[in-house]
């Protein structure tokens, strides 16, 4: 195989429209008009800031919040945790055994403005 060496130039001008295209995508997935099943499939990036942002949208499913909820970083984990339209249950689960002190507190925070609000219309 032959190696490619590419110019400096050449790897700045790469490196911007693979900046461009993850904040093209952070846009996409930080939008509340953007669907369900669109968020699901941004949910599967592997870039963290991405998943934040889908986490973020409170248009963003359960089930996909659940899943963001278990991801291996605290960003992604708190914003699942900032979220009104995380399930209770999973909201409880980060703030009694998240590793990470930021997400407990988060999720702590919005566990207990859910309850007040759903009390509110009780």
């Amino acid at each position: 195989m032959r190696k490619m060496y590419l110019s400096s130039d050449k790897m700045y001008k790469i490196k911007n429209v693979v900046m461009e295209s993850k904040y093209a995508l952070i846009e996409v997935a930080e939008d509340p008009t953007t669907s369900p099943e669109a968020l699901d499939e941004l949910a599967k990036d592997p870039d963290p800031d991405v998943k934040a942002a889908v986490a973020k949208n409170p248009t963003t499913s359960p089930e996909t919040l659940n899943t963001l909820a278990k991801d291996k970083n605290a960003k992604v984990r708190k914003a699942v945790a900032e979220n009104h339209k995380t399930p209770l249950k999973t909201l409880k689960k980060l703030k009694d055994k998240d590793k990470d002190p930021k997400v407990r507190e988060a999720a702590r925070e919005t566990y207990y403005e859910v309850l007040a609000e759903n009390i509110r219309y009780i």
